[in-house]
Order: structure tokens, then sequence, then C-alpha cells
């Protein structure tokens, strides 16, 4: 074979081995039953915590809680709490709203929703982000769903304000209660003049996609939009080692965009103006000037080696995974 074939040989050969190595990434992370594949490759910023009920359960059979339980202050405190249900007003309101039948379902599939998996999928707009709950329930979910449809009907009718408005959307094939409230009036400044101003609406979803409960607030379309987008957020170069761990029992994962990261750095002169702000304090709280003078310097120390900081690294991506057992 020719040097030029040789040459084309090894280029088809490993254009073969890098598509079957992201083919059998893709697998791994297929064996994650998690929101992780819904998440586009563009997103923001994902957060997912799974095995919750487990970690809780871990816990509480630990020896080091044992030991807490046992402690006379924790029992005399046990002992005392259910006389509270009685004499307390609050806690006695709070126990009579729990023992309808209807409410203790409510509780109980809460806690079942958060044992799961929740997510958190965030826009570069921190109002804006989308919070997903694992559902094993759903027959539960819809009738509380319905249950808060009526209640919401219900206040819709005592509200009849322009500043409120209760209703019902559909976002992507999926039907959403949609509540929409105007922020209180805010103030406006000028150089020469005060005056208020309404503020911006706020929204808020509440749907079931597939075995999802999804809670969606502000600017939230796009987002829910976005789900099952291709190429996924799993697909990601930096992802892909995640894939050797998905017969683990993942606890969480993390990651953030290099735009949104850098959007929470602090840069030089926000630091310069923080640190100005600080030092005018001192003669505020009788820092005497010698005193005053060492902690500046200590400060202008601590914001040289701060400056010389990369601003932002370019992504970031994190899990763990627990001992709890494998469901």
């Amino acid at each position: 074979m020719s040097r030029q074939g040789n040459a084309r040989f090894t280029f088809a050969l490993a254009l073969l081995l890098a598509l079957s190595t992201s083919r059998v990434f893709s697998q791994g992370l297929d064996k994650l039953d998690t929101s992780l594949k819904w998440i586009p490759a563009d997103a923001p910023s994902y957060r997912v915590f799974l095995r919750n009920r487990e970690q809780f359960q871990a816990v509480a059979r630990s020896k080091a809680w044992s030991k807490i339980a046992h402690l006379p202050s924790f029992q005399e405190a046990a002992k005392e709490l259910p006389k509270g249900y009685v004499e307390e007003p609050t806690l006695a309101a709070i126990y009579a709203w729990y023992q309808k039948s209807e409410n203790y379902q409510l509780v109980h599939m809460v806690l079942d929703l958060l044992g799961t998996e929740v997510f958190f999928y965030s826009g570069m707009c921190p109002t804006d982000h989308v919070i997903g709950f694992k559902v094993r329930d759903i027959g539960a979910v819809q009738r509380q769903l319905k249950r808060l449809e009526k209640s919401w009907l219900a206040l819709a009718r005592q509200f009849r304000q322009e500043n409120a408005r209760l209703s019902t959307s559909v976002v992507a094939g999926v039907r959403y209660l949609t509540f929409e409230l105007q922020d209180p009036l805010i103030l406006q400044e000028t150089p020469t003049s005060k005056t208020w101003i309404d503020g911006p609406m706020g929204t808020i979803r509440v749907g079931l996609r597939k075995d999802y409960l999804l809670l969606a607030f502000g600017n939230s379309i796009p987002l829910l939009e976005s789900f099952e987008r291709r190429p996924a957020l799993a697909d990601r170069e930096e992802l892909r080692p995640l894939a050797r761990f998905a017969d683990r029992p993942l606890t969480y994962v993390s990651y953030d965009s290099k735009e949104f990261r850098s959007k929470g750095t602090i840069n030089s002169k926000d630091l310069d103006a923080g640190l100005a702000q600080l030092t005018d304090l001192f003669s505020l709280c009788g820092v005497g000037p010698k005193l005053q003078k060492k902690i500046r310097k200590d400060l202008k120390a601590l914001a040289k080696d701060l400056k010389k900081m990369p601003p932002h690294q370019n992504l970031w991506a994190n899990s763990g995974w627990g001992n709890a057992p494998r469901r």
C-alpha cells in the first residue's frame, strides 16, 4: 500500500474509532434514566439530585443519627412536640389541615416527588428556570393538579384585577396551569425625580410532562420548548466521562456553561468598588488608624491575588455517587 493509501486508511480508522467511541458514550449515558436526556447541549445551567430517598434512609439508619436520637434533650423535645398541636394555635391549625384526607395525600405526594429525582434547569436570566420532579404515581399527581386548577379558578373569580391572571396554556404540547402576577410598585429614580411604576409580570407554570412534574418560573417558554432538542447535553465532550459511571448509584450531576459562569464572575472594577466601600466602614466602626492601615494593606494583597485568577473556566461539570443500594 502506498504512503498516501496508508494515510487515508489511518484517517478512516481514526474517524471510525471516534464515531464508535461517541456511540459507546451515548449508550452508556442512556443507562441513566434521568432528565439529563432532555436537556439540550446549549443549556446555560443544569443540576440534578438523584436517589434522595435512599440518601435520607441511609442517614436515618446511621450510627450518628442513632446517637442523636438517644440524647435526652432530643427525646424530651420529641415528647413535647405533640402538645404543641393542641396548645400552639399555629401548629394546631397546620395539624388540623394535615388531618384532612386530600391534604394528607398532597403532603405525601410532595415527599414522594422529593425522594426520587429533582432537577434545576436555568436560562441565562436568573429568574428563568424550571424545576422538575420525577413522578412515581402519575395518577396521584393528576388528581392534585385537578384540585389545584379548581382552587385557581376560585381565586381567579376573587382577583378580577389587571395585576393578576390565572389561566391555562399549552407549551410544546404540554398543558400548564399558568399564574401571572405583577410585582408590586417599584421606585424609579432619575437625577431630578422619583416615581413609582408597575413592576414586571412574574409567571409561574405547573404541568405534567411524561413522568415529570414541572414547575417553571419567569420567561420559561424557551426552556420548556427546548426539552429533547438535539444535540443533547449528554452528548457534550465534557460530560462523556459520566458514561463510565452510568452503572453506579449517582447522586447528583452539575453543569454550568462558560457564559453562565462568566455572568456571576466579579470583575476587577466590581472588586475595587467593593473593597473601597468596605474600607469606608472602618472609621464608622471605630477602627484605629494603625489597624486601618494594616487591614487596607491585607485587602489590597487579597484583591491582587483575586485579579490573577481566571475570570471563568471554559466549562464546569461535576457528579457524585453514594453507597445507597441500587434500585
